[in-house]
């Protein structure tokens, strides 16, 4: 079924010059015996002292697992400069709508833009 799926769907964008690509995406959990999704994090603001620690309370608080933190901070107060990516391992039985609720006001309140997506999703959409 996937492979006529992709077929179906090359020969619907072909015409524009576009090509499909279908991977199989499968569930893993990075913390042993968590039951855990994962997500990626990204976070996009001026730099300032607090930034990582006002995002990491918020996802402590809910008991998510912070996995791996990247940052690329140029300084200055270009949003677009400063960059925090955050993995992280959120719980299946949290309420998720509360938690991206908090986080999207705590960005806020520190200065920053925010994106949650499922660490499957991030990949696919940043696979170079």
């Amino acid at each position: 079924m996937p492979a006529e799926i992709k077929d179906r769907m090359q020969n619907a964008v072909r015409p524009m010059g576009l090509t499909v690509h279908v991977k199989d995406l499968t569930i893993s959990h990075f913390s042993p015996g968590c039951a855990c999704e994962p997500f990626v994090i990204t976070t996009q603001g001026p730099d300032r002292k607090g930034l990582v620690a006002g995002i990491t309370r918020i996802l402590a608080s809910y008991g998510v697992n912070v996995t791996n933190l990247q940052a690329v901070f140029r300084g200055g107060d270009d949003p677009n400069g400063n960059v925090m990516i955050y993995e992280v391992d959120i719980p299946a039985d949290i309420d998720s709508q509360a938690l991206y609720a908090d986080l999207r006001s705590g960005a806020q309140a520190l200065g920053l833009s925010i994106s949650i997506q499922h660490r499957n999703i991030f990949e696919a959409l940043n696979r170079i």
